[in-house]
C-alpha cells in the first residue's frame, strides 16, 4: 500500500472490454484482463470473502458498461491507456450545459507551449459560465 493521494489511472469499462479471473493457486488473488492489451491488473485481498466482494462489485460495473460484450479494443491498444484522464461522450452530455467552456488537456507541442506561456494548470477542467 502506497502513500499516493492521487489516482494513478482509470479503467473506464465504457471504453474497454475486460474479464476477471481468480487465481487457481491463491483464492485471495484475482486479475483483470483487458482484451487486446498485454496489460493485466492484479489484485490481492486479505481474505477470500473480500476477494468475492471486490469481484462482485467490479463485475457489476463491467456488465452494465458499454464495453461489456462489445470487445472494445481501440483504447486498450494505446500504451499506458489507464493513465490518461478521459470523459465519455455520455458523461460530457450529462455534465456540460449550453454555453459552457470545456477545456481538454493534450500532450501536443502547441498545447504544452500554450500552457507554458499562459502559466495555466495542466489538468482537465469543465467550467460553467
Amino acid at each position: 500500500m502506497g502513500n499516493d493521494l492521487q489516482a494513478k489511472g482509470v479503467l473506464d469499462f465504457d471504453l474497454i472490454s475486460c474479464a476477471i479471473k481468480v487465481s487457481r493457486e491463491d483464492q485471495k488473488v484475482f486479475k483483470l484482463i483487458v482484451f487486446k492489451s498485454e496489460r493485466v491488473f492484479y489484485f490481492r485481498c486479505l481474505t477470500e470473502q473480500e476477494t468475492k466482494e471486490w469481484i462482485k462489485s467490479i463485475n457489476e460495473h463491467i456488465v452494465t458498461s458499454r464495453g461489456y460484450g462489445n470487445k472494445l479494443t481501440r483504447v486498450a491498444i494505446q500504451p499506458s491507456f489507464w493513465k490518461f484522464d478521459r470523459i465519455s461522450q455520455k458523461e460530457l452530455i450529462e455534465t456540460a450545459n449550453t454555453g459552457d467552456i470545456i477545456l481538454f488537456r493534450t500532450h501536443g507541442f502547441m498545447s504544452v507551449c500554450q500552457r507554458f506561456i499562459t502559466q495555466s494548470r495542466t489538468g482537465n477542467s469543465i467550467t460553467n459560465q
